[in-house]
């Protein structure tokens, strides 16, 4: 059973979300679940449509790239 969340999430993640996480867990361990807004950019999506252009993708980069690359910089 999972307790609940303090504050609104706004639709982020469902229970069904939860339970597949929960899936993978090994008996007796926990995890942990971040969730945040950029907030940013949603201002740079608004001035991007107000221009007249549009946003055709929005993408991630890996946390396995950004650490190479902070290895690499060092």
């Amino acid at each position: 059973m999972f307790d609940d969340i303090e504050g609104e999430v706004g639709g982020l993640f469902s229970e069904e979300d939860l339970a597949l996480i929960a899936e993978d867990l090994v008996p007796n361990s926990s995890a942990a679940m971040l969730v945040w807004e950029d907030t940013w950019a949603a201002g740079i999506t608004g001035a991007i449509r107000r221009a007249g252009g549009e946003l055709v993708a929005h993408e991630r980069v890996p946390a396995a790239v950004v650490e190479r690359a902070y290895e690499d910089a060092a």
